[in-house]
């Protein structure tokens, strides 16, 4: 299983940190919440 990638459109309309809220939280809903799960994808930890 490879990790998912999601590359924002137009990063200079947004400041990264909103950006990177974005993600998490798509991946968060595709998810379902489950931080675990969410955590793997993104390449870090739970905390």
């Amino acid at each position: 299983g490879g990790r998912q990638t999601v590359a924002p459109e137009s990063p200079s309309s947004q400041s990264l940190p909103e950006w990177e809220k974005c993600i998490v939280l798509d991946v968060l809903n595709k998810t379902r919440w489950n931080k675990s799960q969410a955590a793997k994808i993104l390449g870090t930890t739970r905390s």
